[in-house]
């Protein structure tokens, strides 16, 4: 199971089925970049976007992204 999608389970408190279509950019290297602009949550058995389900937009661009950059190398 990709890390990232168990990072925003986590965070919103879902199972790892619910979250789909997180991307990962680039090859097995530091160049690596998670992508989460795509993603959507399933909740209440409605597909929601990440964007409109997290209400702190802030972790994604800064904690998660460099949280799963580090993860990603190991």
């Amino acid at each position: 199971m990709c890390k990232l999608v168990i990072q925003i389970a986590a965070r919103l408190g879902l199972g790892i089925d619910s979250v789909k279509n997180v991307i990962i950019w680039g090859n097995h290297s530091s160049t690596q970049y998670p992508d989460a602009r795509h993603a959507s949550i399933k909740k209440g058995g409605e597909d929601i976007k990440l964007t409109d389900a997290l209400p702190d937009m802030g972790w994604i661009q800064d904690q998660f992204v460099s949280v799963s950059n580090l993860s990603l190398k190991q």
